[in-house]
């Protein structure tokens, strides 16, 4: 008689043979039992998308309308990648010396401030440019793309507006070979040999609506649909496959997660309000009872009886009182949903509290932990929108507004005023004294800019310095000191024989150089009394 154990691996080993099935290298490629509802099969990206598409939108959509999560998630991704102010335009053009042309980048960005109002960003006038951007991260993370018509030689002093397309309105329906010299067009995207965008395919009216769906679109095509050129429209979205021409919503990942979460919150709310409404039942035990108090012989299928505080009800013979107690909410309902809601989170590149409002167990390193990878997120996104919209907007916007006069330079040149940045939001940390004095460190060590830690904050250095500049200059005008440094201590007259009109007075050179001097050493000495009471 053998070894059983040997045996029984013996038989395993051989039961893929046995079935026709070649044995794996891989764990996740097994085909068995408990991987049947794993699919095995490749699917071009369009066919993925497909058939998907309008389902996934439409879920997302009532997410957001409905599920507190969601809506918190599109509202915090909104406040933390735009922000109050937007993503500012920082021009930076320069002279031919190489030095910064002030008065040329002060009218540039004069000019987009002006642009950026309700009355001439949007066709519409309902939003401002901030207002504006905030709408297209919220609908890339909603609908899983954006579509933002560009309109040139609009009816605004700039000749420039824009306007974003329902993404419901580009058919992905709409499904063509390339033949006989036609582009192929897919998912409602025309599109040349290499996979660039040559054209929209938009809608004339919603599915089910009336009325014209893109206000200002031109009847150039068939009856259903309008042929936008890709030079008018930006179409982003961030592609998580090659020669993918769609965008999936972010929500995806999670959806099914926040829909059954948020049937079981409502679930046991249902069940906690049952639980605080109904006491119990009265239970007849007796025959003659139940004969004597017949619930039908009124109309009904049942008997109450209210109750009220300090109020005692004697029963009847044979009645007994049974307590309803369905224990709700449930104990582990606080532990499940953290759970539930910690993966939420984790899918949709935000932080936990962040995402909850949950601050109830975070410490100093746990929450500057989860808030580093969570700003490094945005700041990638940030950097995104820069790259892909406002870079793409802007430079038609200059184009335009040099064309109609509303700006006015030295050059009517467009590309001659390229050279522009963009500074996005930052975030104060919540311990800004450690962080400061670890900012001031890294300046004096030359491992840091004042530069870049102004731009991780969301200011820009030079603003900074001449808001510094106008408020000294104003509190030396009325003589306050706002240094922050200690009074020195007021010298006592010393006698002198010479007339002090003898001394001819110094030079503008020679107190400016001194007031800047004084005003080094009591910022050194600010410095250095904050890091030595940080180090004791």
């Amino acid at each position: 008689m053998g070894n059983p154990l040997l045996a029984a691996v013996e038989s395993m080993d051989r039961e893929p043979r046995r079935r026709g099935r070649a044995m794996h290298a891989f764990s996740g490629a097994q085909m068995g039992r408990l991987t049947e509802d794993w699919s095995p099969y490749n699917q071009s990206p369009t066919q993925e998308i497909q058939w998907a598409l309008v389902t996934l939108r439409a879920r997302a959509r009532q997410l957001v309308r409905d599920n507190a999560h969601a809506t918190g998630f599109v509202n915090e991704l909104a406040n933390n990648v735009i922000g109050p102010d937007g993503i500012l335009l920082q021009a930076k053009v320069k002279s031919a010396g190489g030095r910064l042309d002030k008065k040329t980048n002060d009218a540039i960005e004069a000019g987009w401030r002006e642009w950026g109002m309700p009355e001439h960003a949007t066709a519409d006038g309902y939003e401002s440019w901030t207002d504006f951007q905030r709408s297209v991260i919220r609908t890339i993370a909603i609908d899983g793309e954006v579509f933002i018509r560009k309109l040139r030689y609009f009816d605004n002093p700039f000749g420039f507006s824009l306007q974003i397309i329902d993404a419901d309105l580009v058919d992905e329906t709409l499904n063509r070979p390339a033949k006989d010299g036609q582009n192929e067009i897919r998912l409602g995207i025309e599109i040349n040999r290499w996979g660039r965008p040559v054209a929209y395919w938009v809608r004339r009216d919603y599915p089910g609506d009336f009325g014209r769906a893109i206000p200002g679109a031109s009847r150039n095509t068939t009856d259903r649909h309008d042929r936008l050129p890709a030079d008018e429209v930006i179409h982003k979205f961030i592609r998580y496959r090659a020669n993918q021409v769609r965008g999936v919503t972010w929500f995806a990942p999670v959806m099914l997660n926040l829909h059954y979460l948020d049937g079981y919150e409502f679930n046991e709310l249902a069940a906690s309000r049952v639980n605080a409404g109904k006491m119990g039942f009265i239970l007849n035990k007796q025959a003659d009872a139940i004969a004597a108090f017949d619930p039908l012989a009124e109309g009904r299928t049942t008997r109450t009886m209210d109750v009220a505080p300090g109020l005692i009800e004697e029963l009847l013979p044979g009645q007994e009182f049974a307590e309803f107690n369905p224990t709700h909410p449930s104990t582990a309902f606080k532990e499940f949903t953290k759970t539930v809601l910690r993966a939420i989170a984790r899918g949709l590149g935000m932080a936990y509290t962040t995402l909850t409002g949950d601050l109830e167990a975070v410490n100093y390193s746990s929450i500057r932990a989860g808030l580093l990878s969570e700003r490094d997120h945005f700041r990638m996104l940030q950097r995104w929108l820069g790259v892909h919209v406002h870079r793409v907007i802007y430079r038609d916007w200059i184009g335009m507004a040099l064309l109609s006069g509303a700006v006015r330079l030295a050059s009517r040149i467009a590309s001659n005023y390229h050279a522009v940045e963009w500074r996005p939001r930052g975030w104060k940390w919540v311990d800004p004294v450690n962080d400061l004095t670890a900012a001031a460190l890294a300046i004096a060590l030359g491992l840091d800019s004042r530069t870049r830690l102004a731009a991780e904050q969301g200011r820009d250095f030079e603003e900074v310095v001449d808001e510094i500049a106008d408020e000294l200059e104003y509190a030396e005008s009325i003589g306050i000191d706002v240094s922050g440094a200690p009074p020195a201590p007021r010298a006592a007259p010393q006698p002198t024989d010479s007339d002090p009109r003898d001394a001819g007075p110094k030079g503008d050179d020679e107190n400016s150089a001194s007031v800047v001097r004084q005003r080094q050493v009591r910022a050194l000495r600010l410095a250095l009394s904050i890091i030595e009471r940080q180090a004791a």
